[in-house]
């Protein structure tokens, strides 16, 4: 996709240089990225959101991720530089964030696991302050269905009559809310960023570990999701975590999967949607159990 010339224009105007080139980047469901060469040698990025997207209607999406980046500026969590932002896209077109570029890889390297899970209860133990966004489920009971691809029908609907109920107390804190490995950007074995905070709010710390261990579940194995869980309990205190959080973020992933009829034409990397759809399940059905022997 094209940059337009307006979203071209702010840019020029709020950094005081040319813009020499614009590439779309990969990723994002419900915004487009591009890098940006400037004629004074620096890179940014530039965050587009459609606020008429049906996935994600909120219309503070793009103050929402401003505000992140602003209160994560003095921490000690990689995230990229914020230059500017406009909340309605009354000057660039549609609603953007306009930030420092990082040039980093998703791929997992050796001696990933320690560094990812630090950095998960680092961003836990940020102070909020009087941050504006509490959590807030995705999906409501009232809609939820068994989706037409699923192999063992039983076990949704237990899950969707578990979620139904009141949750047991964890502890609640500063968290993500969409936390996996494509959302961590490295360097040399280093994390240089963590990326795409518009979803960041007040909620159950279980839900950042839980997110992250179903994607590396469905994109590894249940196995590394194991040693991830097991290295974050080993730096946490008790209380931080519950598995019922797992069925809850499981459920929550269904509206992003482009509706349940067409996630047949999902990808999830290379692989055929048929085996992604059959390591999710097998997810759901672990955090079932666990969810259950500990209620």
């Amino acid at each position: 996709m094209t940059l337009p010339d307006q979203a071209i224009q702010w840019v020029q105007r709020v950094t005081g240089a040319a813009v020499l080139s614009a590439s779309e980047l990969e990723g994002g469901s419900v915004s487009t990225v591009h890098k940006l060469t400037l004629s004074r040698g620096s890179a940014l990025a530039i965050k587009r959101f459609n606020l008429e997207d049906p996935l994600d209607e909120r219309l503070d999406r793009a103050g929402h991720e401003a505000a992140i980046l602003e209160l994560l500026r003095s921490s000690d969590i990689p995230v990229p530089r914020l230059v500017a932002v406009d909340e309605l896209g009354f000057q660039a077109g549609i609603a953007a964030v306009l930030m420092e570029y990082v040039d980093g890889s998703t791929a997992l390297r050796e001696g990933w696991l320690d560094p990812m899970v630090a950095t998960i209860v680092r961003i836990n133990d940020v102070d909020p302050g009087d941050l504006a966004w509490p959590y807030e489920r995705y999906t409501q009971q009232s809609v939820l269905d068994v989706p037409s691809w699923a192999t063992d029908r039983g076990l949704w609907t237990d899950a969707f009559q578990l979620v139904g109920n009141e949750f047991p107390p964890t502890r609640s804190g500063f968290i993500h809310r969409d936390l996996h490995p494509g959302n961590m950007l490295w360097d040399r074995g280093r994390l240089v960023a963590v990326i795409d905070w518009l979803g960041a709010c007040i909620g159950p710390l279980s839900l950042d570990v839980s997110h992250c261990r179903a994607n590396l579940a469905m994109d590894l194995s249940l196995d590394v999701a194991d040693s991830f869980l097991s290295s974050y309990l080993e730096k946490v205190p008790d209380g931080s975590w519950h598995p019922v959080w797992e069925v809850v973020d499981a459920i929550d992933f269904l509206p992003f999967w482009l509706g349940q009829e067409s996630v047949d034409e999902w990808q999830w990397d290379d692989r055929p949607a048929g085996e992604t759809r059959a390591r999710f399940e097998e997810y759901l059905r672990v955090a079932m159990v666990a969810a259950t022997e500990m209620r």
